[in-house]
């Protein structure tokens, strides 16, 4: 079994890359979200102050309303509406400049499915079981193959869990790799559970 503690080793490495660039992400994505809201406000600043300066000019520059003509009424009223079209969508996307969700998030996630984070533990026995029928051992819940549905059902837990990073992995790079690097690693899980299967069966056949 050392090709499978080989990916053992591997599959640690890159959970601790997954840990390291979930941080390095939420750093870069905040500094997204800032630039960008920034750039919302000043947008929709812009854009009121057009509309005031329109709704001013509606109005003759008269502040009293009650002595406007009716168009002149409607043509400042018009202002506000068309104004507020363009100013207030800026406002309505502003976004919370921190993040809901980081690496607490992913521990929660590998916590739940934390049978499938310790294959030594979970296959140790393997290296100096010297009797037939190794699988006939386990019970029916370590089963490898088995294993391998929940690990679909981790890869899901844990982009669940970081969505507010995942999300953005069309326009943020180190989102992207938080990506790769979650199916990644439990690509490397399934691998090692394949290889383990294929290694109790062989071991059967010996029998």
């Amino acid at each position: 079994m050392e090709a499978a503690n080989g990916i053992d080793v591997r599959i640690a490495k890159v959970l601790e890359a997954l840990e390291l660039k979930i941080l390095v992400a939420i750093d870069s994505i905040e500094k997204d979200i800032t630039i960008a809201n920034r750039d919302r406000v000043i947008l929709g600043l812009s854009n009121f102050l057009g509309m005031v300066f329109g709704v001013f000019n509606g109005a003759s520059g008269n502040p009293n309303l009650g002595e406007l003509t009716l168009a002149e009424q409607i043509q400042v009223t018009a202002q506000l509406m068309y104004g507020y079209g363009y100013w207030g969508p800026f406002l309505l996307e502003f976004e919370p400049a921190r993040l809901d969700c980081d690496r607490s998030d992913l521990e929660e996630a590998l916590s739940e499915f934390a049978f499938l984070t310790d294959m030594a533990h979970n296959f140790g026995y393997l290296n100096d079981y010297a009797g037939t029928r190794p699988k006939e051992q386990l019970p029916d819940t370590s089963d490898p193959v088995v294993l391998q549905y929940y690990t679909v059902e981790l890869n899901h837990a844990i982009k669940r869990n970081l969505y507010c990073i995942i999300k953005r992995a069309g326009s943020n790079q180190d989102a992207l790799e938080v990506t790769t690097f979650v199916d990644l690693y439990t690509m490397l899980i399934t691998e090692r559970l394949t290889m383990t299967d294929v290694a109790l069966q062989e071991s059967a056949n010996f029998v």
